[in-house]
């Protein structure tokens, strides 16, 4: 008995992880999986507060990556990031504007608030 349970408990592993490597070839983020990291992004981090832009020791302050910088993964790991810093925060007069290529292609821009 504690054999056959050792394999289904096994297999049920081997069988989630492929589960979630299915799953985050069809999701922009890959947080839980072992998927590869097949994309690289740059980016580039605009904020101001009440108007007055945020120096890139303050940026970093309040987000905890560089103003400019690169990714291995998913620009929406970037975006999430700043997403919560910004829930958390709840302030009305933050923007963001973040700019960033995915493996050197077109250029593109997220805001917050969107």
């Amino acid at each position: 008995m504690g054999a056959w349970l050792r394999w289904v408990a096994g297999a049920g592993f081997l069988v989630a992880q492929v589960g979630g490597i299915a799953y985050s070839r069809f999701v922009p983020e890959r947080y839980f999986s072992w998927a590869p990291y097949d994309i690289h992004t740059e980016f580039a981090i605009e904020a101001s507060m009440d108007g007055r832009q945020l120096s890139e020791a303050e940026i970093y302050a309040r987000y905890h990556i560089p103003k400019t910088g690169a990714d291995h993964r998913s620009p929406h790991n970037v975006i999430d990031l700043l997403r919560r810093v910004e829930r958390r925060h709840r302030s009305n007069s933050v923007e963001v504007v973040l700019r960033y290529r995915v493996n050197g292609g077109v250029e593109r821009t997220w805001r917050w608030p969107g």
